[in-house]
């Protein structure tokens, strides 16, 4: 995200991709919803975390990619699907001790945002998968 990084498990991220512009989602999805592009010859929904937490969607720059993130839900059709972010992506390692909540409130961030932490003495945001999902598997119908 342009103004926070998001924290992801490394087991969940399939592939970090070159940005490639989205083709049209289709008719009723939220402007969180990119759009779709072929992922290893799967459509995958392209999804602007920042917008899902009711910021703006971010323009794309030239080291921005794609992370390919493995579903959690187990929901149909969403096996994968495709988080934007606004640089390449970094591996970081997070042991007992070096995560802590912070005593900011998550709640105006919406359902998307498990928690607010610092990692390793940096901002992050914990997204909850499961709503995202959810309300990706709403929005299709499957």
């Amino acid at each position: 995200m342009e103004d926070a990084n998001l924290l992801l498990p490394g087991s969940l991220v399939a592939e970090v991709t070159t940005y490639v512009e989205p083709t049209a989602a289709g008719v009723g999805f939220p402007d969180w919803v990119l759009g779709q592009i072929v992922w290893r010859g799967q459509q995958l929904f392209l999804v602007s975390f920042e917008a899902l937490v009711g910021g703006r969607v971010s323009s794309t720059a030239a080291r921005s990619r794609i992370a390919v993130v493995k579903g959690v839900s187990g929901a149909p059709g969403l096996a994968y699907y495709g988080l934007v972010t606004q640089q390449i992506p970094r591996l970081a390692t997070v042991a007992e001790g070096t995560i802590e909540n912070l005593d900011d409130d998550s709640s105006e961030l919406g359902e998307a945002v498990s928690a607010q932490v610092l990692a390793n003495g940096e901002p992050a945001l914990i997204p909850n998968l499961d709503y995202l999902e959810q309300e990706l598997s709403r929005l299709t119908g499957r």
